[in-house]
């Protein structure tokens, strides 16, 4: 097990190995993070979610994606549709919102299931029999909602978390893959410069949600992310994620 003095000294080493895209993206909020004991990181000075889209649109998106306005398939969607599929989540007509849909491969995919997709962002590109919204819809009930490398990107993942469940129906199922910071201390002080507002680690999702019940926690090692038809680098502190899939309990707990 990594002493807290080298697991720091790893993290400042992964952290150095950023993409191209997110050197040129120059998060603007620092990369200074503190640690919460529920079992992740967040920004110190954590901006407001009107001036993280703001950089998502003005800068992020207008880098990462400025080459292409279309939906775009790569390796991790089909290995998530894969996964999905054998828990019975992707059985039609399910209603699924994809959360920070982005380049919307998944969505694709679930769309040509003749499932109902409801694609939450702002800056994500049409998708085939797609509905697009730039919030968590309150005028439906998903049976499953997704988020891929999205939860990392918002100002209040608590808040955030809370929306997930208020949209499923009972027994609906949440899946949630982020960058894994769980070989790591709580004694760590990382500082990274991807656009990243939080690092989570398992810990987090076994122990500091009550409102869901945990189906599967898994650790997973990514050495790139192949999109077709183009190639998105991924940032190196994404190479090692935690993959969840959570589900709504069918009956609410009763406090003791």
């Amino acid at each position: 097990r990594k002493s807290p003095a080298l697991a720091d000294l790893a993290l400042r080493r992964v952290g150095n190995k950023v993409s191209r895209v997110s050197r040129r993206s120059k998060f603007p909020f620092g990369s200074a993070l503190r640690h919460n004991p529920d079992g992740y990181w967040e920004l110190e000075n954590m901006p407001s979610q009107s001036d993280l889209d703001s950089y998502y649109v003005s800068t992020y998106w207008s880098q990462l994606r400025g080459f292409s306005t279309s939906p775009m398939l790569n390796t991790r969607d089909l290995e998530h549709f894969d996964l999905l599929h054998g828990l019975d989540a992707l059985v039609p007509p399910a209603c699924i919102v994809n959360f920070g849909a982005g380049h919307g491969g998944f969505s694709l995919l679930a769309s040509a299931r003749r499932m109902k997709v409801v694609n939450v962002d702002p800056f994500a590109p049409p998708t085939w029999r797609a509905t697009h919204t730039d919030k968590l819809p309150r005028d439906l009930t998903a049976d499953l909602v997704y988020s891929s490398h999205s939860l990392e990107h918002v100002a209040d993942a608590a808040q955030t978390l809370q929306g997930f469940c208020e949209t499923l129906r009972s027994g609906g199922l949440c899946f949630i893959e982020v960058p894994d910071l769980s070989r790591f201390g709580p004694l760590s002080t990382p500082k990274f410069h991807a656009p990243h507002t939080y690092y989570f680690t398992s810990q987090f999702f076994l122990e500091a949600l009550p409102q869901f019940e945990v189906e599967l926690v898994r650790h997973r090692r990514r050495n790139s992310t192949s999109t077709l038809p183009y190639s998105i680098p991924c940032h190196a502190n994404d190479s090692d994620v935690l993959q969840v899939v959570l589900r709504k309990p069918y009956f609410a707990r009763r406090s003791l």
